[in-house]
């Protein structure tokens, strides 16, 4: 068998499709439509057939550049030794009933799955910013907003989570309409062990207190400029004081309470911005981020290339 943890405790929602992950084959998606009832994307046809074909060895539906596809196996307790790096990783507790059962569950090749223990989602289109290789920025895009029923199905199984992505556009200008529904995930009493957004951190400021009791809150911060003019030409924002001053209070604040903050930066190289990456250096220095990370372009104009 394959020795894959997605396809048995991932979910990545989007617009249409709710996949495992974003290394299946190109053009491969699970279809949903929440709003049919007992809808449950993890375990639809598609992602029942992706389990089946890994338990049998068959990656046809992998994209050939996936680590997973290195690790296999036929011995349950290899297999039961790497699942059970991967569970604990996530924050199941080594000696809770729901890690027995999700281990005991991947051994024996179950083909229906719990609910999600790690879970991205993209909460829609809209975004402040208009950076110029992403396509939110065309005019001509289709904006849209994720389905209600969507969160539904989530806080359902919201004991489950131990991960959770928010995306978008995006997240922090949508994600008043996810803490109404999930608001124990953002309080004290929460069981999420990991929030990350990927954002342009220029709303944090509005969110603070949303922000604050999460344990581990990860920031992937788009910011493709280390200079305030670089900056601008690409998000079209002149933010990345705002966005420097917002880190810099979220990360106090957080630190104050004894939570773990960690900061990744992502950068776009283009025509105009290529030469600031002095000043992204010194920005991460400045934040505490623990990482810079070049990131494959989405879209970009010819102008710019």
């Amino acid at each position: 068998r394959v020795l894959c943890e997605a396809a048995w405790h991932r979910l990545y929602v989007g617009q249409i499709r709710a996949n495992p992950c974003c290394f299946l084959r190109e053009g491969f998606g699970n279809p949903y439509n929440f709003a049919v009832p007992g809808m449950d994307p993890l375990n639809a046809p598609a992602a029942v057939a992706i389990r089946e074909a890994l338990l049998r060895g068959d990656s046809s539906f992998c994209s050939p550049n996936c680590n997973n596809l290195a690790h296999r196996s036929n011995s349950s307790e290899m297999s039961a030794e790497w699942y059970a790096k991967k569970l604990r990783k996530i924050g199941v507790s080594l000696n809770s009933e729901e890690f027995r059962r999700r281990l005991d569950a991947f051994v024996r090749g179950e083909i229906i799955v719990e609910g999600p223990l790690k879970v991205k989602i993209s909460l829609g289109s809209n975004c402040n910013h208009r950076c110029t290789f992403c396509p939110i920025g065309s005019h001509s895009y289709n904006h849209w907003i994720q389905e209600p029923e969507a969160f539904e199905y989530l806080a359902e199984r919201i004991d489950s989570i131990r991960h959770l992505t928010l995306t978008g556009g995006e997240p922090l200008a949508l994600i008043d309409s996810v803490s109404k529904r999930f608001e124990r995930l953002f309080s004290e009493k929460s069981s999420l062990k990991t929030l990350q957004l990927q954002t342009n951190a220029g709303l944090i400021d509005r969110q603070i207190e949303l922000l604050r009791h999460v344990p581990t809150l990860r920031l992937s911060v788009s910011m493709a400029g280390g200079t305030a003019d670089a900056y601008q030409k690409v998000h079209r924002r002149n933010d990345l004081e705002k966005v420097v001053s917002n880190l810099l209070r979220l990360r106090s604040i957080r630190d104050a309470a004894g939570k773990n903050t960690e900061i990744e930066l992502k950068m776009v190289f283009t025509r105009s911005n290529f030469n600031t990456l002095p000043g992204i250096f010194e920005i991460a220095k400045k934040v505490g981020a623990i990482n810079i990370l070049y990131h494959h372009v989405l879209y970009l104009k010819a102008s710019d290339l």
